[in-house]
């Protein structure tokens, strides 16, 4: 399931957070666990987005506008073409539609 996998992504990416240049096995496999931990938790996500800070990344919103406007297109349309606005925003011709 490609949610379970985005998940542990983000897991072992706030694994990583604040740990300097180089963290040693032990210490990430440790950290992975409490990450799992803390996700499952009240507020888990919200913690987890306050962790690693996405926004501080200049096409963050760009980016989740885009995944936002394509999974709606696929979830309505069941032949998995993107509609005009998926295709507008990413500056791609709507006439091949």
């Amino acid at each position: 399931m490609k949610c379970a996998r985005v998940e542990r992504e983000l897991i072992t990416l706030a694994a990583r957070a604040n740990g300097g240049s180089t963290v040693p096995r032990k210490q990430y496999q440790q950290n992975v666990m409490d990450q799992r931990k803390r996700l499952m938790a009240k507020d888990g996500w919200k913690n987890l987005i306050a962790l690693l800070k996405p926004r501080s990344f200049p096409e963050w919103e760009r980016s989740m506008k885009t995944l936002q406007l394509l999974s709606n297109s696929l979830k309505h349309n069941p032949w998995q073409e993107p509609d005009e606005v998926p295709l507008r925003h990413l500056g791609l011709p709507t006439w091949i539609n």
